[in-house]
């Protein structure tokens, strides 16, 4: 059996200001090596929307395990203790989504795989593709 977890990547380590926290809204553009994975970590004030280009990963929760492929994109609500490892080369993009936007709608307060389209892929492209300035208050 293949040794999955072999290379440990963390985003988090060469940027200490990973993510800004006057934007509503925070791409992250990645690509992932088999059987890389991240630590275990959690977003206080964010959810993390992964949209899956190609390969397909694994989301490790506290309470369950979510496999997700290529047609399909990853829901993390804040403060989910997680984990995210690949499987095989994978390429993804990745927005978080400050709270603010969805807070106490019950739709957003749980892990969940949903699947993806074209259209989805592309506009996620676009939102990561542009650098837009997205922050509350210029």
């Amino acid at each position: 059996m293949k040794e999955l977890r072999k290379n440990y990547w963390n985003p988090r380590d060469w940027d200490e200001n990973f993510i800004n926290e006057q934007d509503f809204l925070f791409p992250f553009n990645t690509t992932l090596s088999e059987g890389e994975w991240t630590s275990w970590h959690e977003h206080p004030f964010w959810a993390e929307f992964v949209v899956l280009l190609s390969g397909s990963a694994v989301i490790e929760t506290t309470k369950l395990n979510y496999l997700a492929n290529e047609s399909q994109c990853i829901w993390i609500p804040p403060r989910t203790n997680h984990t995210f490892y690949t499987l095989e080369s994978t390429a993804n993009r990745t927005i978080f989504i400050h709270e603010s936007l969805f807070k106490g709608d019950e739709r957003f307060s749980s892990c969940q795989i949903l699947n993806s389209t074209t259209l989805l892929k592309e506009l996620v492209k676009v939102v990561d593709d542009w650098h837009l300035d997205m922050r509350a208050e210029k």
